[in-house]
């Protein structure tokens, strides 16, 4: 066998130890076998030898029932003396034999032996015939048979083999016998490897082969003939059968021995060739003392489970994060069927029929103390996201994904209406547990409750207008319900339009006005504009508007349209003829521009200073007085005096009209408080509420409601 690495020597044994096995067992149940099937065939040949014994037994009794009551037949005796006194007289002698054969059932090999006148006198095939000792016994002659009673012995004679004679007498003048009859034992003899032998109390063979005297016999019985002896002897071929059997396995064992050998090592190569072309670069590896393969081999299955835990790991995270911007997708744009993203079709599905509701979560602000670092707030999101998701989770099916900075919670439920109270009731309770163990406030803000995936979005918006009630009104939990009606839900008429539109009338600049009330009705007459009712609503805004801007004037008796005449089914054109009418005759007796203060002036200039130069974060009070080479008391004070408001609330107007164009464009809260000039959202969202009487978040919900 070629020499192998470690790794196929122990594959090797590994296979031996497996085979040996099924060999061993084979090798134990050939042995129990053959033990059990020695026992069966001694029991077998007990059996046989003594059914031998007892068939010849009865044989032989009749034997010598027979020659007894010959010998002791008074025929017999009288005949004997006649015979010996008158030999002439041996043809009344056959008469009487013959007659003895055909009593006895004997037809063959009877005989009456008469040793003092070397006479035989045989009983063949009906006949009587005269023998002389010698020529019928052989040369062994009767001697031995003149003792007194039943006797047998072996001879030969005219039978030309060894034959079993049997003999009864009277120690002096007659011997009556008999040869055995052939046919005693004959299917004893038929058995293949078998042959059973006679022995005398003497031990001399009186029935079987002579030479078989010296076998060692396998079974013995004793005869019912005092010191007789029968043995079933093993000529040879007797474990014939048993010799193949035993042959036929021990030969099949080697041969599959050889085989099974032959085609275990070509096993043990086939899967050792894998771990050889593995180990080959090991192998082949200069310098260094050579590892064992299996060991090198261990390594790297571990190295490479590892990398599989490692990648399954990173695999499942993958699928977390893919799952948490699919649901971001959902709640920052109106829900659309993507039916070739089956993970979209399977997260949508999971929000079929169920009620389902946005919360937000954020951690609170602190105003004092030190500004959290990026790694505390990255905590903090974790600890929000771990900690809600584990209580709303026991009650209800949640989803967390993060958005815009904040951390959104989908809640569904299908009774989620009935078990609002309960939900909150586990809101407010998560709070205490995280401001208890944490050190550190959240806080909540949901929409409405909507059904299907479809009612994400709108949940979303809601919940960002809520939230920024949050930041406005310094609650910790609001949900959408208790805002609801503080949203704005009319026509787009701002403070900031109808003080552009006086301070134009206030100026005498009635195209101006014009152009300020023909922006408006275009705005809120637009398809996307507001409602019927609430353009009825608008003009009667927009007409007390001039009839203020009248009064302030005093001359609001040259107003000659009254309300009624306007109404929202005339054209967009006669509305604009009537107000534009009605702004002239405000305008007629007014002051030229020409004529107008120099304070008046100096604060238009200033209106325009901050309408170019609202983005700029650094304008304010101090800023814009430098710009005019003023003092900041001096150009507050005037400012107010002439325009009847703060400097800073123009400032903030300004701003705040901006913000209102950026969110109806479709910028964020943060983008648009950037594009003011406005640097912390918070504070935005405090002068955008302050201004607009809502917060940028619900304009931006109106506007985009207006819009579809």
């Amino acid at each position: 066998m070629k020499k192998k690495g470690a790794a196929y020597r122990r594959m090797l044994m590994s296979f031996v130890a497996v085979f040996s096995l099924p060999l061993c067992l084979t090798i134990l149940f050939y042995l129990y076998s053959d033990r059990v099937m020695d026992g069966q065939m001694e029991q077998s040949d007990q059996h046989l030898i003594s059914a031998i014994g007892s068939a010849c037994d009865q044989e032989i009794s009749r034997y010598q029932s027979i020659l007894n009551w010959i010998a002791d037949s008074d025929a017999v005796q009288i005949l004997a003396d006649r015979i010996e006194s008158d030999p002439e007289q041996d043809a009344q002698l056959k008469t009487v034999l013959s007659q003895m054969a055909e009593i006895s059932g004997q037809e063959q090999a009877l005989f009456v032996c008469f040793p003092k006148l070397n006479l035989v006198y045989a009983v063949e095939n009906d006949t009587v015939n005269l023998y002389g000792i010698p020529e019928y016994f052989g040369d062994t002659g009767l001697q031995m048979y003149l003792q007194t009673g039943f006797s047998a012995c072996r001879m030969a004679g005219k039978w030309g083999e060894d034959a079993l004679v049997l003999t009864s007498s009277d120690g002096s003048s007659v011997v009556v016998g008999v040869v055995a009859d052939s046919r005693m034992g004959a299917g004893i003899s038929q058995e293949s490897g078998y042959d059973w032998l006679l022995l005398d109390e003497n031990s001399n063979v009186l029935r079987g082969d002579m030479a078989l005297r010296t076998y060692q016999g396998r079974s013995t019985a004793a005869s019912r003939i005092d010191g007789w002896t029968y043995i079933l002897i093993n000529t040879g071929d007797s474990f014939s059968s048993a010799s193949q059997i035993r042959l036929f396995f021990v030969v099949g064992l080697v041969i599959c021995t050889l085989i099974g050998w032959l085609i275990l090592e070509k096993v043990v190569l086939i899967n050792y060739a894998p771990v050889e072309e593995l180990m080959r670069p090991f192998k082949n590896r200069r310098g260094g003392r050579k590892k064992n393969e299996f060991q090198f081999l261990q390594e790297q299955i571990s190295t490479l489970i590892s990398r599989q835990a490692d990648m399954q790991s990173t695999i499942s995270r993958s699928k977390s994060e893919m799952r948490k911007w699919h649901l971001s997708m959902m709640l920052a744009k109106p829900y659309i069927r993507q039916e070739s993203d089956p993970e979209w079709q399977n997260l949508a599905g999971s929000f079929a029929d169920q009620q389902n509701m946005v919360l937000l979560i954020r951690p609170k602000p602190q105003p004092e103390g030190p500004p959290v670092s990026d790694g505390d707030e990255e905590l903090r999101q974790f600890i929000i996201e771990n900690v809600f998701t584990e209580k709303v989770g026991e009650s209800f099916a949640c989803h967390m994904t993060r958005i815009d900075g904040y951390q959104a919670m989908i809640v569904s439920d299908p009774d989620l209406v009935y078990k609002q109270p309960k939900l909150w009731e586990i809101i407010y309770d998560t709070q205490a547990i995280v401001l208890e163990n944490f050190q550190f406030q959240p806080v909540a803000a949901s929409g409405g409750i909507h059904t299907g995936a479809e009612g994400l979005h709108a949940s979303y918006l809601e919940a960002r207008e809520a939230e920024e009630f949050v930041s406005a009104v310094e609650h910790d939990c609001v949900p959408y319900d208790t805002i609801r009606d503080n949203i704005l839900r009319k026509y787009d008429y701002s403070v900031q339009a109808e003080a552009r539109i006086l301070s134009a009338l206030q100026t005498g600049n009635a195209e101006l006005a014009i152009a300020f009330i023909d922006k408006i009705l275009e705005r809120n007459f637009s398809p996307n504009g507001a409602t019927s009712n609430m353009r009825r609503c608008l003009l009667g805004d927009i007409y007390c508007t001039l009839l203020k801007a009248a009064d302030e004037k005093g001359c609001i008796e040259r107003i000659e349209i009254s309300y009624n005449s306007f109404g929202i089914e005339q054209s967009l054109d006669e509305l604009r003829a009537k107000y534009a009418l009605v702004v002239r005759s405000i305008c007629q007796d007014t002051q030229p521009r020409a004529e107008i203060s120099s304070d008046k002036e100096l604060c238009l200039r200033i209106m325009d200073y901050i309408r170019e130069n609202y983005a700029d974060p650094k304008l304010n009070i101090s800023q814009t007085a430098l710009q005019f080479r003023m003092s900041p008391t001096a150009l507050s004070s005037m400012f107010k005096s002439e325009m009847g408001k703060s400097l800073l609330k123009a400032i903030n107007e300004v701003r705040a009209e901006h913000a209102t164009e950026f969110l109806r464009q479709g910028f964020s809260v943060s983008e648009t408080a950037e594009k003011v000039g406005i640097t912390e959202s918070s504070s935005f969202i405090r002068l955008y509420r302050k201004e607009m009487g809502i917060t940028p978040g619900q304009m931006k919900t109106h506007l985009k409601n207006e819009n579809q």
